[in-house]
């Protein structure tokens, strides 16, 4: 008991950032559920598959405008050889520049090759994978910089924007599925906004001072990261529109339910990471901890993982059986299909802080092509087959094979280094 006590002593800080973040990403929850079953209320899961394809349009643009820099920022930003902040504030100018190419490039594209994509949508989706991806990138800043209120209140912010004007659009002004788009839009413009005062303090004296060596180096580092970032849209967005080609409606608006319990199920997992992940990259720069351990702590977690995933999955049974309309409950059917592929996936982010910050973005690109090139040749071929439960299983399938790929490559690499010191 006094060993115990010891380390959350120890450890008070930690715990204290966590019991903030747990805090905020409680209330966060609720508001995201609460929209679920208005849209539920007002669509019907035809329109939820039309939210889906647009999500997956959105999902695809995020990946070139972001770059996967919260990923480089958390990782450099406590790196002795530059200030932080100037990183953050050079990977605001990089995410506008970028995102700015992505919309102009994506119009002429579409007026070029007739996608048959409506320019409406396509310039909605446009602007709300910009909010989306600068907001991610304020928000990684404050996990970053380890400010758990600011982080709370920045996403607590956006939820009730969201909350509030899904109701209006929805709810109020019938708007269908184009009431959740905008809502989307509406929040972000208001998380961002106040968002800025929390850290314009901070970048005002850097305005001006771009580093495009900065901005290089962390475009070359986030290259290699590209496909493993598409296989994931891959994953949960391209599936998705070959779905809506191959099934009836109603099915592509089932997927596009069950991949949003996969979205909740991520919120839940990345407060625990808004903790880990900081002060793993702070300590591995400061007093880098041995992999033993770091094993050790994955065991662990693994165990957390299954409890929590065990709540969620009744809660999400007992919860969509209550609030939602009886045309949405077949969704329950095939929602036991997925629960591996919210394990796998845990376990997934939890490796990725091992090999991120050893800079294997080539490894895990290379893993996560394989992953996803398998997960969509078997959708193809069940959706030929005309079989929905196994289209629904490839989730949990490619998603295992991913994590066990990371684990063989993480353990070789293991026994390699060890043998240089023999």
């Amino acid at each position: 008991m006094s060993r115990i006590y010891s380390y959350i002593n120890n450890n008070r800080k930690l715990f204290q950032n966590f019991s903030f973040f747990f805090f905020f990403d409680i209330l966060n929850k609720l508001i995201p559920f609460f929209i679920l079953t208005l849209v539920a209320k007002n669509i019907t899961v035809t329109e939820f598959g039309e939210l889906g394809i647009f999500n997956a349009l959105s999902y695809f643009f995020v990946v070139f405008m972001s770059m996967n820099h919260y990923t480089y920022l958390s990782k450099e930003y406590y790196s002795v050889s530059f200030n932080g902040d100037i990183l953050f504030y050079n990977l605001l100018f990089q995410n506008l520049a970028l995102s700015i190419f992505v919309i102009v490039f994506s119009f002429l594209f579409s007026a070029v090759f007739s996608t048959g994509i409506k320019f409406p949508i396509l310039l909605l989706a446009g602007i709300s994978s910009l909010l989306s991806s600068l907001n991610t990138l304020v928000l990684s800043y404050f996990v970053t910089k380890q400010r758990p209120i600011f982080h709370g209140l920045t996403n607590l912010t956006n939820s009730i924007a969201l909350l509030i004007s899904a109701y209006l659009f929805i709810q109020v002004y019938k708007l269908n599925f184009y009431g959740r788009i905008y809502a989307q839009i509406f929040s972000g413009v208001f998380g961002l906004l106040f968002a800025i005062p929390l850290f314009f303090k901070t970048i005002k004296p850097l305005i001006g001072k771009l580093d495009f060596q900065l901005i290089k180096k962390s475009i070359i580092w986030s290259l290699p990261l590209l496909p493993h970032t598409l296989s994931f849209w891959v994953k949960s967005g391209l599936d998705t529109l070959m779905i809506n080609q191959f099934f009836d409606k109603e099915y592509t608006g089932i997927y596009s339910l069950l991949l949003t319990f996969t979205s909740l199920w991520m919120i839940l997992i990345n407060a625990l990471f808004n903790v880990i992940s900081p002060e793993y990259n702070k300590r591995m720069h400061q007093n880098p901890i041995s992999f033993d351990r770091y094993k050790r702590i994955g065991v662990l977690f693994s165990l957390i993982i299954l409890v929590i995933l065990f709540l969620f999955y009744f809660s999400a049974i007992f919860f969509t059986t209550i609030f939602f309309p009886i045309t949405y409950l077949k969704s329950l059917d095939y929602l036991v299909l997925i629960l591996p592929s919210l394990f796998f996936n845990a376990i997934y982010i939890f490796l990725s802080l091992y090999l991120f910050f050893n800079s294997k973005t080539t490894t895990m690109s290379f893993i996560s092509v394989i992953s996803a090139s398998l997960h969509i040749i078997l959708v193809f071929i069940f959706s030929k087959l005309h079989n929905f439960n196994y289209v629904v299983f490839v989730q949990s399938l490619s998603s295992f094979i991913m994590v066990l790929l990371l684990l063989i490559n993480i353990n070789i690499n293991k026994v390699e280094a060890l043998k240089k010191y023999e």
